[in-house]
């Protein structure tokens, strides 16, 4: 499970169901990497189900997560650059730039087609790295 830590509450409203089952996941915890990315562009919060790249850099870092908006996934030339291996699986709320974000990333399960946008999963569902994970109606 992923958490931010920070000093302000955050009011859950009516969640939207992203996974229809999650089979395996990285190790959670993965410190979000681009936080900036995501409070310069207004949103407040990384989504559930954003594709993303989880990496371990061992003594040199820890496990990272880097959180890819749509705007980069749509503007990549190859998606095989970007290095996404997986899919968040809770949202990661953000106070501000100075906020610690952590992530649960999922590598295997079925996710709902209909929570990524169109453009999002046209150039993602080619990637290997994410051949078990199955988007269902």
């Amino acid at each position: 499970m992923g958490n931010t830590f920070g000093s302000k509450s955050v009011r859950a409203g009516h969640a939207r169901k992203v996974w229809r089952e999650v089979k395996d996941q990285f190790p959670a915890g993965g410190v979000v990497a681009n936080l900036t990315d995501w409070v310069s562009n207004g949103v407040g919060k990384i989504p559930a189900g954003t594709f993303c790249k989880w990496e371990d850099a061992g003594n040199e870092g820890g496990k990272k997560v880097t959180c890819y908006t749509k705007a980069q996934i749509l503007a990549a030339g190859s998606i095989a650059t970007l290095g996404i291996n997986g899919a968040t699986l809770y949202d990661i709320n953000i106070e501000s730039g100075d906020t610690v974000g952590t992530a649960t990333v999922i590598y295997a399960g079925e996710m709902y087609s209909y929570m990524v946008d169109a453009g999002v999963l046209a150039k993602v569902k080619d990637i290997a790295a994410l051949s078990e994970i199955k988007f269902v109606s």
